[in-house]
């Protein structure tokens, strides 16, 4: 009798895997389309690039990586045979533009504009209105600055690069006063950090640029990198609009077991416990702080946001960076060579190590470490101690040890490691909320770094 139930248990089991493989899914097995290439060593990475898009979790979706200057993995694909989407298409990439904004604050240290020690309103007397007046440029690329979040909403036309210039963000910045979570120091600035440091950049450029004009002029344009924030109107018309992954999809996949081929990480359980954990937490903010945005008050609101072209072509140099991977893993090949790329310098030596220099560790969101440098990049080392947890460590958010970088919403990589010369670029349009650590991506990046590994062992 036992062992009929069982039977019929397993029966139905395979059943409803069956069934619900495909549900909520983007596109089907037969519309994968995957392109483009990879060296002799780094098939495995494109393996695992692939299987994504079988198990659901793209739509669109490109990964680039250089290693020691040389370009050694580049492929992009569609899980519903889009074929006008390709290897230069731009995506928003999210707080994977942080990184990208931390450069172009290091080349005005290159060129003495400013010092991360300084004192913000040094630079930019106003800001030190209500007890700001001893936050340093340090403290704001950490997450430092007790200015997470503001009192003020914007609408999408303020952020517009000629408004920008009109203060229409300064002003707002210069009356706010700096609020701390209680015992925390590090809270991590998702959408402030990129507004207030391009206000203070543009005030220290001798021709008032912006962060986005800067970064296309001083460095996308020599390196021939497809990374801006600020599109252009005919930028506009090869990116790609978001997409988030259905509930249905991520309540049924995690029913899965992994063995199967599951098409999120957590299991049923974990979706639970992080959703509890998420509405206890949910009150550790700021009372009086108002939505970034206009019409922007919650996660459902992201992807129509993003996909707005207003919102594309303004500047929020924490979130809206659209880029492709291949403009990302040459600013980060650039990086990893420590401010060159074949022959194309847009970074001196001396401001590269600034830029990387002093990370510290601290407990920052959802119990996880951040080990930013002083520079605003985040550095993966081997877990250890965090400032204010009385030696106990804490968790760190999953990367490979010795890379430089961030990681965005939803999915995006931006990183680079200065020892094996790596630079990686991952760039998905499908969002995956769920996924606080893009386990995703940077699965692809310790195969990548492997594969590195094992080329230089088998050189010597």
């Amino acid at each position: 009798m036992w062992i009929e139930i069982f039977l019929i248990f397993v029966t139905f089991m395979v059943f409803f895997f069956k069934l619900t493989k495909n549900i909520g899914r983007f596109g089907s097995l037969g519309d994968i389309l995957v392109q483009g290439t990879v060296s002799p060593g780094y098939e495995t990475v494109k393996e695992m690039f692939e299987e994504n898009f079988r198990q659901g979790r793209e739509k669109n979706a490109q990964l680039c990586v250089y290693v020691k200057e040389k370009k050694v993995v580049d492929l992009w694909g569609s899980s519903t045979g889009d074929k006008s989407y390709n290897g230069d298409t731009l995506v928003n990439v999210f707080s994977s533009t942080k990184s990208i904004t931390a450069i172009v604050v290091a080349k005005m240290v290159e060129k003495g504009f400013i010092n991360y020690g300084s004192k913000i309103g040094q630079y930019w007397p106003e800001f030190g209105q209500n007890g700001k007046e001893d936050v340093t440029v340090a403290d704001l690329m950490r997450h430092e600055a007790g200015l997470a979040s503001f009192d003020t909403s914007f609408d999408l036309e303020d952020l517009l690069t000629h408004n920008i210039k009109k203060n229409k963000v300064g002003e707002v910045v210069e009356r706010q006063k700096q609020w701390f979570k209680e015992g925390k120091v590090r809270e991590y600035h998702a959408i402030s950090r990129g507004w207030i440091a391009n206000e203070l950049v543009r005030r220290v450029d001798p021709h008032e640029r912006t962060i986005g004009e800067i970064l296309r002029k001083e460095i996308c344009e020599p390196l021939g990198a497809r990374a801006f924030i600020g599109l252009t109107d005919q930028e506009l018309s090869n990116s790609c609009d978001l997409d988030s992954m259905k509930t249905s999809f991520v309540l049924l996949q995690s029913l899965r077991p992994k063995a199967l081929g599951r098409g999120v990480d957590p299991n049923f359980l974990q979706l639970m416990m992080m959703a509890i954990y998420i509405m206890i937490h949910k009150e550790e903010t700021r009372k009086d702080g108002a939505p970034s945005i206009n019409g922007w008050s919650s996660m459902a609101d992201t992807v129509k946001l993003c996909n707005n072209p207003l919102y594309r072509k303004g500047e929020t140099p924490s979130a809206n960076g659209n880029c492709c991977a291949r403009g990302l893993a040459i600013l980060g090949a650039c990086m990893a060579n420590k401010g060159t790329l074949n022959g194309a310098e847009v970074l001196e030596q001396s401001a590269w190590e600034a830029l990387h220099a002093n990370p510290v560790i601290q407990k920052t969101f959802f119990n996880f470490s951040t080990n930013f440098t002083q520079g605003g990049v985040d550095l993966a080392q081997p877990r250890q101690p965090a400032q204010g947890t009385q030696g106990n460590t804490v968790k760190s958010l999953p990367s490979v040890d010795g890379f430089f970088g961030w990681m965005g919403l939803g999915g995006s990589i931006f990183k680079w490691n200065p020892d094996s010369r790596i630079g990686f670029g991952y760039v998905p349009s499908l969002l995956t909320m769920i996924d606080m650590g893009n386990v995703k991506g940077n699965r692809m990046l310790k195969e990548v770094a492997k594969c590195a590994h094992k080329l230089d062992n088998n050189q010597q």
